[in-house]
This record gives C-alpha cells, structure tokens and sequence, in this order.
C-alpha cells in the first residue's frame, strides 16, 4: 500500500543548518529573479542554473531525485507554453492555413516558449531543493514568524499534516475494494459507480475526522496560533550566506543586461 512521504531528505549538509526563514527567502528572491528575466537571456539562465547546481551540490543531496521530482512538474508548464510559439508576433517561420483558421509559427514565440520552460524549471528545481533540505514543520514556523496571516499558517499546516492521513484512508478504501472485487472483468459503468462511492465514503470520513480533531484541538486550549516545540534562533552565519546570496543573484541577473 503505498502513502504519501514527506518529501524531507535528512542530511547535516551546510544547506541542512541553515536558518528555515533564510532559505525561504532565499528561495523565493532565486524564483522572482529568474522569473524577471527578458526572453533569451540565456546567459543569465545559465547563470542561475549554476547557482542552483552549485547549492544542490552543497546540500549533498542526490541529483536523481531532485531531478526527477523537477521532472514531475514540468509537462504541466510544457503543455501551457505550447501555444506561445503560435500567438507570439514575429518573424514567421511556419504557416498553416486551414479554412478561417491560421496558425503561425514565428522565431521570437519558439524563444519566449524555450524562455518559459528554462524559467519554470529552474524554480521548480529551487523549490524541490527547498523541500528536501527543510522539514515542512520548520517551514510552516518560518511563515509564522515572517508574519504571514495566522489563519494562513493554520490552514497550510492542517492541509498538509491531514493530507497523508487522507491519502492512507484512500489507500485503505482502494485495498478493500480489491479485496471485495475478484477478477478485473467488470464494466467501466461498475467501475465508474464504485469509484463515485469510494470518493463520497472518503468525503464524509473526511468531514467526521475533521470534527473530531477540531475539538479535541479546542479542549487542548487551542486558541489559532500556530505552535513549535523548538523556537529558530539567527546566526551570524547566515547573514553572510544571505549576503553572498544576494550579490549572486544580482550578478546572475545582470549578465542579461550585458
């Protein structure tokens, strides 16, 4: 049976220690930064793909799952950047008319496209570093402290501590029913109708767990704020990685402007 997993992958790697508000920041300024980035800088996209590569190398984390984990998200940006090469003006390069329709291919929406991809995929590299080198708890207490709304913090914890309680209830629906349905010979109107049942069992078991936990929460003293056993202190440490961070990122982005 399978379950969802932390995506955490523990290490005492530099990147490990550092501040959990500091690589959220950190991560969010790379994400903006590349985002900023005119079509064709592919100087500066190579530059930041350094910096990315250079700080997985720090972290001592493998390279085959962060990659792979990229690769999980990135046909999803593939399949939204397919029709800029066709609505972005430019030199045509391919034309094809069929009735009122025309599609036109043109060289500055092939850049924009291959632009779009390098950027997505760079932040979505930065973001799986994000996750697998910080525990999800000390990220949520990042926010908290970086004053985003409580209400915000409390939901974002909830989701995400319930969420594989969730996906093991659903893993335990999927079990029964296997163990209830021999063979695999049946229509894909029985299918549809047990999986219809499956998906409202698992919605009011959903709806009943909830309450339950809300008021074991409430007569626990539960009063909104998120809570954290251990606080984050600062170090003079990571005011340098900050610093050094920033004037990377700077000199990344410059290089499109050169």
């Amino acid at each position: 049976m399978q379950t969802l997993r932390e995506p955490y992958l523990a290490g005492s790697s530099p990147v490990h220690r550092l501040d959990p508000r500091l690589k959220l920041l950190a991560a969010l300024a790379y994400i903006v930064a590349v985002s900023a980035l005119p079509d064709g800088a592919w100087r500066a996209l190579a530059a930041f793909g350094l910096l990315a590569a250079g700080a997985v190398g720090l972290s001592g984390l493998p390279w085959a799952t962060l990659l792979k984990r990229t690769g999980l998200a990135l046909p999803f940006v593939g399949l939204i950047a397919l029709s800029v090469p066709f609505v972005r003006a430019g030199e045509p390069l391919w034309a094809l008319h069929w009735g009122p329709l025309a599609l036109t291919l043109t060289r500055e929406g092939l850049v924009a496209m291959a632009t779009i991809l390098a950027r997505a995929w760079l932040a979505i590299w930065m973001s799986a570093l994000l996750v697998a080198a910080t525990p999800l708890p000390a990220l949520l207490h990042a926010l908290w402290l970086l004053r985003l709304p409580p209400i915000l913090c409390t939901t974002l914890t909830l989701m995400i501590r319930y969420l594989f309680v969730l996906a093991e209830e659903a893993a335990r629906l999927q079990t029964a029913r296997a163990a209830r349905s021999a063979g695999d010979g049946r229509s894909v109107f029985w299918r549809a109708r047990v999986l219809g049942g499956m998906v409202g069992s698992l919605l009011i078991r959903s709806i009943a767990r909830a309450e339950r936990i809300y008021l074991a929460m409430l007569a626990r003293g539960y009063d909104g704020a998120p809570r954290a056993l251990h606080g984050l202190a600062w170090r003079n440490g990571g005011t340098y990685a900050a610093l050094g961070w920033g004037a990377a990122l700077a000199g990344a982005a410059a290089l499109a402007y050169l």
